[in-house]
């Protein structure tokens, strides 16, 4: 197994998830719900991250 492509795949996902928190967070000012979105986006970015990760390996 290749430690590289773990790290990245590792990366991957966190990357998902800091643009799940981010969109969530801008959802939520307009809805002034900013905790409830950023909570969403973050789990949504988890997530989607997750499924990606699985499919690659």
């Amino acid at each position: 197994m290749n430690s590289k492509n773990t790290g990245t795949r590792k990366h991957t996902v966190e990357y998902l998830t800091s643009i799940g928190a981010l969109v969530g967070f801008v959802t939520g000012m307009l809805f002034d719900q900013i905790l409830v979105g950023l909570v969403i986006g973050m789990a949504l970015g988890a997530l989607i991250g997750f499924i990606m990760r699985k499919r690659g390996g």
